[in-house]
């Protein structure tokens, strides 16, 4: 069995089991950040890149399939999060007038990666 097929999710029904990620690219450094969602909710499209903090501009969740693979790349794997504090009145207390509003409506917050679980979904193969 092939390194790639091993570290394929798989299960009974079949498919693979793929994370809901995101990748973003800075155009001034071009370094790009992964990010998982641990929990659902609209993402921003710009985010601050995690090197030079310029913005970093959404690949729109059009990824290569092994970068949606639990483990793909050793090298590239999520560096950060999308989260909803929801339930967590602490937490959203301390948001942002801008933010609160953005998880009122169903956003979700970037954070640094955390071992929370991410979201998956099956996709046949």
């Amino acid at each position: 069995m092939s390194s790639t097929k091993r570290k394929m999710e798989r299960d009974k029904p079949g498919g693979l089991l793929i994370e809901h990620r995101n990748a973003y690219v800075c155009k001034t450094c071009r370094h790009v950040t992964l990010v998982v969602h641990i929990h659902d909710g609209s993402a921003p499209f710009l985010i601050p890149c995690e090197s030079c903090n310029e913005p970093a501009q959404s690949f729109m969740y059009v990824l290569p399939p092994v970068l949606s693979l639990p483990e793909g790349f050793k090298g590239v794997v999520p560096t950060k999060e999308f989260y909803t504090p929801i339930g967590d009145l602490m937490a959203m207390a301390l948001l942002s007038p801008e933010d609160l509003e953005h998880v009122l409506r169903g956003g979700v917050i970037l954070r640094d990666r955390t071992d929370a679980k991410p979201i998956t979904r099956r996709i046949k193969t």
